[in-house]
């Protein structure tokens, strides 16, 4: 019999959807366990991340939810907590998930307020634009296409809670993969910028998109994210 091994996931809680991210790391952990797409001696365990110091080795993914990235900002240039994330997340044996906020702070260039102006963890080489989508008002939900068939399970349609969220203007590097867009194709925001039809990406060991994909009860980009923590963990060893 394989030895148990404990996979450790933290979900940033300084501000934003914690519970709900936290919610759904439990249900895909469940659904997985269920679908026999987990081994029986894995143990996946959800943290809280409030304080630079827990951010350590010891903990094997990573989610960075979305609210604003403003207050986010603030609180993560206090105490060397910034520095110590962006240390965590150039390790390819862990694994980074932003939505939303979290999509905005793993990209590489910012537009839409100024690059200074948002904590700037980096790792996605796309420039994405703040607000691209109007602000709180003109929040909404959309059908989306998954474009890869690991996440998307035989079944591409996807619906996205955007909420004042962000676009991706370009992909900058063929090493960003697209896993999600708007089968529309692209079109203008109200920055007065064109956007990628792209709203979920990942380039090698860092995801995000611009949606709140713990807001629906569809918990295929958390199952996608468990897999990939436990499987980088398993590298590791």
């Amino acid at each position: 019999m394989a030895a148990a091994m404990s996979v450790n996931i933290g979900v940033l809680s300084l501000h934003g959807d914690v519970i709900e991210h936290v919610n759904s790391i439990k249900t895909a952990t469940k659904k997985l366990q269920a679908n026999k797409l987990l081994a029986d001696n894995v143990t996946v365990i959800v943290k809280e991340i409030r304080k630079p110091e827990e951010v350590s080795n010891e903990l094997d993914g990573l989610i960075l939810p979305g609210g604003e990235s403003t207050v986010l900002t603030n609180h993560l240039t206090k105490n060397g907590f910034l520095d110590k994330i962006k240390s965590w997340t150039v390790n390819k044996n862990k694994f980074t998930f932003g939505t939303c906020a979290g999509l905005i702070m793993l990209s590489n260039t910012v537009s839409g307020g100024g690059k200074d102006s948002v904590a700037a963890i980096g790792g996605l080489d796309i420039t994405c634009v703040r607000n691209a989508f109007g602000r709180q008002i003109n929040s909404f939900e959309g059908k989306l296409e998954l474009t890869d068939d690991n996440l998307a399970q035989k079944d591409p349609g996807i619906v996205g809670v955007f909420i004042r969220a962000p676009g991706i203007k370009s992909i900058n590097s063929e090493a960003v993969a697209i896993l999600c867009k708007f089968p529309e194709g692209v079109s203008s925001c109200g920055t007065g910028d064109t956007l990628s039809s792209a709203v979920g990406v990942r380039q090698d060991n860092v995801m995000a998109c611009s949606f709140h994909p713990e807001l629906t009860p569809d918990t295929r980009w958390h199952e996608y994210f468990v897999k990939e923590v436990v499987q980088r963990k398993i590298n590791a060893v």
